[in-house]
């Protein structure tokens, strides 16, 4: 079997947490702060804000989705969202309106999309973290790959965590539309497995201060298995390219499609990658 013809990955619209902590990163109060920290991560919902953002997602998908393949006549052979508020209520906003579908799309709710833990860094927002556990994000500078929050998950972790689903894709959905809704490092964690990334390539984005590199909110990564550039030759082998969209701001994606490129290292290039680290012992 092989992977879907075409996979959407979507992140929720601006949450309630999302606003409390730009709020905070500008030293302003945070909207119910508290509540937050009180309640657990999975109800939080979308913000006036992000329900907008989830609009123009739905507005893109409807202009787009017979444009990029004739396959979506019918729109989407599996919808899966994560278990998470804020992802069914983005799911539920951007799936398009089809006369002849009366019944809608049929989404399976999946825990294993939730969110990233962050474990003891969970009752501070991002923005404040660096504050009250300066000393772990020093490493996290160093290996945001590796990189473990205190009784968090590292992004291999979330990695080995997408990694069942992501072998469902490869073992029922061969040839299908898919979407995906679920939340921003579960889609790098997609990214890395998808696009075969390698850990310094991954922290060269996730540093990055253009923020075409970025995963923002209602933000769509499109798959797909057929050249862009030549649909007549047919289904590849593989998902061999991908686009990134900001429906509510292009300026924020590339928009374009990219070919990937696997990281598949030769014998040179592992000597290469290994000799940037000193040994800690003589020979």
């Amino acid at each position: 079997m092989s992977m879907p013809r075409n996979l959407l990955l979507v992140r929720h619209g601006q949450s309630e947490e999302n606003l409390a902590n730009a709020l905070a990163l500008e030293q302003r109060e945070s909207l119910g702060a508290g509540d937050f920290f009180d309640t657990h991560n999975s109800k939080v919902r979308l913000t006036k804000n992000g329900v907008i953002q989830a609009a123009s997602t739905a507005d893109w998908f409807k202009a787009e989705l017979d444009k990029i393949d004739e396959s979506f006549a019918t729109y989407f052979d599996r919808a899966v969202v994560s278990s998470y508020a804020r992802a069914m209520e983005t799911a539920a906003l951007i799936e398009p309106d089809d006369e002849d579908a009366v019944e809608g799309i049929e989404w399976r709710t999946s825990f294993t999309l939730r969110a990233r833990s962050w474990g003891d860094m969970e009752k501070f927002f991002p923005s404040q973290r660096k504050l009250q556990h300066p000393d772990y994000l020093i490493k996290q500078q160093d290996n945001p790959f590796h990189w473990t929050p205190p009784n968090g998950e590292s992004m291999a972790d979330l990695c080995m965590r997408i990694h069942r689903l992501y072998d469902q894709l490869h073992e029922r959905c061969d040839g299908m539309n898919v979407i995906i809704v679920c939340h921003r490092d579960v889609m790098w964690a997609f990214r890395i497995l998808l696009e075969e990334m390698s850990a310094e390539r991954f922290k060269e984005l996730c540093y990055s201060s253009d923020p075409k590199d970025r995963i923002h909110n209602a933000h769509v990564l499109h798959y797909s298995r057929m050249n862009p550039h030549m649909p007549q030759k047919g289904m590849e082998p593989r998902m061999n390219w991908m686009r990134s969209i900001c429906p509510h701001n292009p300026e924020l994606s590339s928009n374009e499609w990219q070919k990937i490129a696997p990281y598949r290292p030769r014998k040179d290039d592992l000597l290469a990658a290994v000799a940037q680290f000193p040994r800690m012992f003589g020979d």
